[in-house]
């Protein structure tokens, strides 16, 4: 155990509810600014996978009140997203295929794990919950929890294959 081990542990344990809450209010932002007809898509996705209604029809009554708010909408929107059937949806399995499904032009998968930033998030916030138990250095967190880095676009060429350095990689 590394001197910098516990304050990186708490550093860890304070960001990882933070980070819930931003990508639940991410997910809810891209349902609410997505028009009718992908809207729906999203719901019959969520429907056909997560099995309850109650849940799905929470989180898009949610929507519709955050969509139609002028006052004070974000408020409303971080009060919606902590409440329980709406923040059991947002963290459910079922919400990122459904909306991967609904927006699949403009959703980028990773080059490494083909999981979208979403799911780079919340496998994140998982796992940031019991890192405390698993690690035990410094090397330990790195590698359970690894680095929320910055995206990459990387660019293949036929040539690839043959010299990687044909790889062109740019922000």
């Amino acid at each position: 155990e590394g001197p910098r081990l516990p304050g990186l542990l708490s550093e860890v344990l304070a960001l990882g509810p933070k980070l819930r809450t931003a990508l639940r209010l991410d997910l809810m932002c891209r349902i609410v600014a997505m028009d009718g007809a992908r809207r729906q898509r999203v719901r019959r996705e969520l429907e056909a996978q997560a099995g309850t209604a109650d849940q799905v029809n929470a989180l898009f009554a949610a929507a519709e009140a955050v969509s139609r708010s002028t006052a004070d909408g974000e408020q409303l929107l971080q009060t919606l997203i902590n409440e329980g059937p709406v923040a059991d949806l947002l963290d459910g399995p079922a919400m990122i295929p459904a909306l991967v499904a609904a927006s699949s032009s403009d959703v980028r998968t990773s080059y490494l794990s083909l999981q979208s930033a979403w799911d780079h998030l919340r496998e994140w916030c998982d796992a940031a919950g019991t890192a405390a138990q698993h690690c035990h250095t410094e090397y330990d967190l790195l590698i359970y929890l690894g680095a929320l880095g910055h995206p990459i676009e990387v660019e293949r060429r036929a040539a690839t294959q043959m010299d990687p350095y044909a790889m062109r990689v740019a922000r």
